[in-house]
């Protein structure tokens, strides 16, 4: 099995490590949009934030409420912990594993967003959440720490056998 990161973006090159079995692709990002000029009632940067995370979780957009309903839950064992990961699957479509940064879960906006979109465009997709996100505290004894990830790379194991396809991606993030 072999994993490949996805970015949708027409100027990635793709990095080959074939000692971990990944592929990287590497992007900078388009810098001709002009510039940002939010509605009048967003003008405040913190506003932006508080609404971009918090204000999301109650205010979702209808596709990314659609989206949501179309998935299940499902609570995997990796070596003794339980871990909760949201499924949206296609069979013999690749699938895109979701990695949430340190204070994100599967709910989280840059999440949701990128899942349905991921969804949108064909692929299976599975938002993971690590020990103790995502309302997953009661799952298992002890607190998480950052050294503890065999347990998510046993996850993405069990993922890629369960649901995936010949290629598959993993998006990780701040890690």
């Amino acid at each position: 099995m072999s994993f490949q990161a996805l970015i949708l973006n027409q100027t990635a090159r793709l990095v080959r490590y074939p000692e971990h079995r990944m592929n990287i692709a590497v992007s900078t990002l388009p810098t001709d949009y002009g510039p940002f000029s939010p509605p009048p009632v967003l003008k405040n940067p913190h506003l932006q934030t508080i609404v971009s995370s918090v204000g999301r979780r109650w205010l979702l957009p209808r596709r990314e409420a659609g989206f949501i309903a179309q998935g299940r839950k499902e609570v995997v064992e990796v070596d003794g912990v339980r871990l909760a990961v949201h499924l949206h699957t296609r069979p013999g479509c690749p699938l895109v594993m979701i990695i949430p940064g340190w204070l994100g879960c599967h709910g989280s906006s840059y999440v949701l967003s990128g899942a349905a979109a991921l969804w949108r465009a064909g692929f299976s997709v599975a938002r993971i959440n690590l020990r103790d996100h995502g309302f997953t505290a009661d799952l298992n004894e002890g607190l998480f720490n950052s050294a503890m990830l065999d347990e998510v790379v046993g996850l993405v194991d069990y993922l890629t056998e369960a649901y995936g396809a010949p290629a598959n991606g993993l998006i990780g993030h701040s890690l």
